[in-house]
């Protein structure tokens, strides 16, 4: 496996998802969303924070926002797929440390046992599970997109939340082609 492969493969989690245990999803920007204490908080530049609970209620900075049972349902789904975001990003997060830690080990043991080219099939077929949990993240803010993009079209208060774009999502689906396309051309070189 190419040096630079291996600095891509074990750069690869930060850079498809930046999750901690309190994020959901920052595509670059400062708008994000996140799961803090068991709410989905949406930041946006320049608008209050707001905030999305299980049962769908919603607040606008400290100011809670009336909302019809269809209203509150689509926030349910929206929370839903937030916190779906958040266990994906965790999981491929700790995935990805995973690999990490196995690449280091691999490369020095390869290395002091003279079998280097044993590096790379190992580890790259471990990559390929964490870019395909990549697929599935992209799905889920598809899916939170979708239900956004529901919610702006009946709640004018939501409008400026609804910032999760068709782009973003091609943007995110095509980082993990790219990094899936790199992970088998690593594979080929050893």
């Amino acid at each position: 496996m190419k040096a630079h492969h291996l600095a891509c493969l074990l750069l690869l989690p930060a850079m498809l998802m930046g999750c901690n245990e309190h994020s959901g999803y920052n595509h670059g920007t400062k708008d994000s969303i996140d799961l803090d204490d068991g709410v989905a908080v949406v930041h946006v530049p320049g608008q209050p924070d707001a905030r999305i609970t299980a049962s769908g209620d919603l607040s606008i900075g400290d100011a809670p926002i009336t909302l019809t049972s269809a209203q509150q349902d689509m926030f349910k789904q929206y929370y839903v797929g937030t916190s779906k975001l958040h266990d994906a990003g965790i999981a491929t997060g700790k995935a990805g440390a995973a690999i990490a830690g196995h690449a280091i080990g691999s490369v020095i043991s390869g290395l002091a046992h003279g079998t280097p080219d044993n590096i790379g099939p190992e580890i790259q077929a471990r990559a390929k599970r964490i870019t395909d949990q990549v697929v599935v993240i992209c799905d889920d803010l598809d899916q939170i997109r979708s239900t956004q993009d529901a919610i702006a079209g009946q709640l004018a208060v939501f409008r400026p939340y609804a910032t999760l774009s068709v782009d973003k999502i091609a943007k995110c689906r095509e980082g993990a082609k790219e990094a899936s396309q790199s992970m088998a051309g690593a594979g080929q070189e050893h």
